[in-house]
């Protein structure tokens, strides 16, 4: 899978990939272009086990490490909830 972004804000631009089972990624990522995410509002997203998107959020990870950091965010799966505040 080849996950395009804008660079310098981090936006989902496109992607290309051939999979058994890659209408999953591709539902989801057509979502995602439609609303102008970024690969950070992505990798905020849950990611439930199991499933095949989960292959996604291991290539949003890998796009996100290659980004600049002031394009970068936490991810939802990193946070460490506590009360006083639930999300990153």
């Amino acid at each position: 899978m080849n996950i395009y972004i804008e660079t310098e804000t981090g936006k989902l631009l496109g992607a290309e990939g051939a999979c058994p089972g890659g209408e999953h990624f591709a539902h989801q990522l057509s979502w995602a272009i439609q609303h102008d995410a970024k690969v950070s509002d992505m990798l905020q997203c849950p990611f439930y086990h199991p499933v095949l998107e989960e292959a996604l959020r291991s290539a949003l990870r890998v796009v996100a490490s290659k980004l600049p950091a002031t394009v970068q965010r936490q991810e939802l799966s990193l946070c460490e909830s506590t009360p006083e505040s639930p999300v990153c």
